[in-house]
């Protein structure tokens, strides 16, 4: 007879309630770790669908006999959106206000603008900052909007929107 007969203890092997029990707490930790993984990961989901996006275009066209300059911006996101601020650069330098900008453009325009600081844009929500309309009479009457918007373009006008959700 072999020692672990004559003792009456089992071989390690033969220990089925033992290793089925320890497999059951491994079974247990890996599948809380997986919930607590996919819970995180359902979290990341939820904040990212709700994300505040805003499109902007800046668009030069005619418009019932008027040449019109504009910027305008549209909540793309799911969430709603905060315009902390707008912020306009030419060539580098800061356009600090509407005078400014308006002293940049051509002159003789009918002007259009929005508050926009401090708005909150509901998901699929509109807002023109500012809109500039040249009528029959300005120097601008005659030009092409596709030629005044290649023109424009060269300028390096950069436009920055800072949002919060």
């Amino acid at each position: 007879m072999s020692e672990e007969q004559e003792s009456g203890r089992k071989p390690w092997h033969q220990h089925f309630e033992t290793i089925g029990s320890i497999s059951a707490i491994i079974v247990g930790v890996a599948a809380l770790y997986v919930s607590w993984d996919q819970g995180r990961v359902m979290r990341d989901e939820v904040r990212a669908s709700v994300w505040p996006v805003v499109q902007m275009s800046g668009y030069i066209n005619r418009r019932n006999d008027q040449l019109v300059i504009g910027l305008s911006l549209q909540s793309a996101g799911v969430g709603p959106a905060r315009v902390e601020r707008i912020t306009i650069r030419q060539s580098g330098d800061l356009v600090t206000d509407l005078a400014d900008l308006l002293e940049r453009m051509p002159p003789g325009a009918d002007r259009s603008v929005e508050t926009s600081t401090g708005r909150i844009m509901a998901p699929g929500g509109t807002l023109t900052p500012f809109e500039l309309r040249y009528s029959e009479g300005s120097e601008l009457t005659e030009v092409d909007a596709v030629e005044l918007y290649d023109v424009m373009s060269q300028e390096r006008v950069v436009v920055q929107i800072a949002i919060t959700d």
